[in-house]
């Protein structure tokens, strides 16, 4: 069983027959099926089914002498239409089998964020069509999300709100320049780093850590494309699985400046979700890329 199953609604499915069965459906009447030829005797193709307008699976596998996708293995996804970063991505396949993750230098982190690519194909139709590796520009991050936490908003004046952004920016700004040699910048971050930790020890002692920090993003475990976040909920909708019948929250968030659309199953959240709220949580974090030829 894929462990974010749960995330789309599918925590009762838990043998693997009734699995099997929700598989074989999809592979047999897909919203969508991609077909692309890797070699002289290889199809690859990727057949996928929506649940919602954003939420589905997709099963990928190879095209046997009949025409019929023998699978080889399947993700849940969920797709975003706000546009996250649009920092130069490489991308890299995953293994031996056709999956690929994005990396990308998105300077609002300041760490390589890694994700794991959900439309692969479209690149790979436009290379084998032109012969030419397709460049991208937009990146549209989501996530799926094993458990979480709602947590209150911290209270502040639009003043506030308005330096904080500008801060942030500036910070930015100089994590770029350090990054391209500028050793002011570098100085600076670094002077900075030094000030934040003197204030957080202080500050710290007497009050929560969560009242102190706005948002995170930052690496979580082993796996390379799973993070742990915390974000500002700037929307939010329900979504119920035509199939199992669960409840499953979407949230549009603002983690450290960059939009991102996560799921998560009502059952698996602690606490009552509202706009302005915080959401914390552990994710499987995905993207969609916008190709060029």
């Amino acid at each position: 069983m894929h462990s974010f199953l749960k995330s789309i609604g599918f925590s009762s499915i838990t043998k693997k027959k009734e699995l099997q069965k929700i598989l074989n459906t999809i592979i047999e009447k897909p919203d969508n099926m991609s077909c692309v030829q890797i070699d002289e005797e290889t199809n690859f193709a990727v057949a996928t089914k929506y649940f919602s307008n954003d939420i589905g699976i997709s099963v990928c596998g190879e095209l046997n002498e009949d025409g019929v996708l023998e699978m080889e293995y399947y993700f849940p996804f969920l797709t975003s239409p706000y546009p996250s970063s649009n920092a130069p991505c490489q991308i890299k396949k995953q293994g031996e089998k056709e999956a690929y993750a994005g990396s990308c230098d998105d300077y609002r982190l300041g760490i390589t964020l890694i994700f794991y690519v959900i439309n692969f194909m479209q690149g790979k139709e436009l290379y084998s069509r032109s012969g030419i590796q397709p460049t991208t520009q937009d990146i549209f991050l989501s996530g799926l999300a094993e458990d979480g936490k709602i947590l209150m908003e911290i209270a502040k004046t639009e003043e506030q709100k308005e330096a904080s952004k500008s801060h942030f920016l500036k910070r930015s700004q100089m994590i770029e320049a350090a990054k391209n040699g500028d050793t002011e910048a570098m100085e600076q971050l670094t002077m900075e780093e030094v000030n934040i930790f003197n204030h957080f020890n202080k500050q710290i002692l007497k009050k929560d850590l969560y009242s102190l920090i706005d948002s995170f993003f930052m690496p979580y475990g082993v796996e390379c494309d799973q993070y742990s976040i915390m974000g500002d909920i700037l929307d939010m909708k329900e979504f119920i699985n035509p199939i199992t019948n669960e409840e499953v929250y979407i949230f549009l968030l603002d983690c450290n400046d960059i939009l991102l659309k996560v799921a998560i199953n009502k059952d698996n959240l602690l606490g009552q979700p509202t706009i302005g709220r915080r959401f914390k949580g552990k994710i499987w974090l995905q993207g969609c890329l916008d190709f060029s030829s």
